[in-house]
């Protein structure tokens, strides 16, 4: 059973109508939460916004405290169904902008439509509560008296449309992150899972030291000149590079028609002349352009040794490779 407040469950068993409405929030990444409801009238005058108290709400993920509510513009949903296992639950929401009371046509300064393309609803949460008023034969009297609500759904924006008149928001349930296909924080797997230089790391690659500090490890070798011959996937350096660790590394223009793009060095010259990349720059190297490189790791015990960082090795090094998995 759905919690909620002693008064509604005392009421609902002595009486067999209530008024009803639905309360939708929306929390948008950066900007907020945004309420609505679509109690249209009461007592025959527009409801205009609609104060709860937070003990009103039991079990509130996003309504803890109370809030208020403005008049929405249209809304539809499917119904609510709850299903057993990983499948997750789906809400369909349709909003109609151009209908509703004052300011129905926007949420916070922009209209929906400009919100939506604005990619403001992307990891949104949406919960929608269904809140209880008594009625007695001539409707709803006097003040509002807020019986308590329930949690009729909750979850995170999956897929959204806009329309010229409608605005579809799909929404799942909480269950649906087990089923996305994301990595997991940690691979167990005999080759470092840390990418090179990063927190996890914690080599420094342009000063050439471990995480522990320790310097004169390969590490950024100055900058260099492209020299006659240099192709869009091959750079003839000016001088040697002072280490031969520099496959997997990062080549950086700063000068010519390519600055600012970087490339991955995929393979080097034994004497450390020339570099090729993996995917050729765009335009043209020129003679006298200028670029930094920075050493690769290939992400194996013997690599990390040679950058004296084994200690943060992230890679289990003694699990067998698939092929000699039983």
């Amino acid at each position: 059973m759905r919690p909620t407040t002693p008064e509604l469950l005392n009421y609902l068993s002595t009486h067999s109508s209530v008024v009803m409405t639905d309360l939708y929030t929306f929390r948008l990444p950066g900007l907020g939460d945004f309420r609505f409801h679509d109690y249209v009238f009461i007592n025959g005058q527009p409801a205009g916004a609609l104060g709860i108290a937070g003990d009103r709400f039991v079990g509130s993920p996003l309504n803890p405290d109370g809030a208020v509510f403005q008049q929405g513009p249209g809304f539809t949903r499917t119904k609510v169904t709850t299903k057993i296992g990983l499948e997750p639950s789906e809400l369909q929401i349709e909003v109609y902008p151009g209908s509703g009371a004052g300011n129905a046509s926007f949420i916070g300064n922009q209209t929906w439509a400009q919100a939506v393309a604005g990619g403001w609803f992307d990891g949104a949460y949406v919960e929608l509560d269904r809140a209880f008023l008594p009625i007695d034969r001539d409707g709803v009297r006097g003040p509002l008296t807020w019986l308590g609500t329930i949690v009729w759904f909750y979850g995170i924006v999956s897929e959204i449309e806009s329309g010229r008149s409608a605005i579809k928001i799909t929404v799942k349930a909480l269950i649906n992150l087990l089923t996305e296909t994301t990595m997991p924080r940690r691979l167990f797997q005999a080759g470092c899972g840390h990418v090179f230089g990063d927190a996890g790391c914690g080599f420094d690659r342009v000063n050439g030291a471990n995480a522990l500090g320790v310097s004169g490890f390969p590490g950024l070798a100055g900058e260099y000149s492209a020299l006659a011959g240099s192709q869009q996937n091959e750079l003839l350096l000016s001088a040697p590079l002072p280490y031969p660790t520099y496959i997997q590394g990062t080549v950086r223009m700063t000068s010519g028609a390519n600055a600012g793009m970087s490339r991955t060095v995929l393979n080097s010259s034994p004497d450390g002349s020339r570099l090729e990349v993996s995917r050729p720059f765009p335009n043209v190297v020129a003679v006298g352009d200028r670029f930094t490189v920075l050493p690769g790791c290939r992400h194996t015990t013997e690599h990390c040794l040679q950058y004296g960082n084994i200690a943060r090795y992230g890679g289990f090094p003694y699990i067998p490779p698939p092929e000699l998995s039983i």
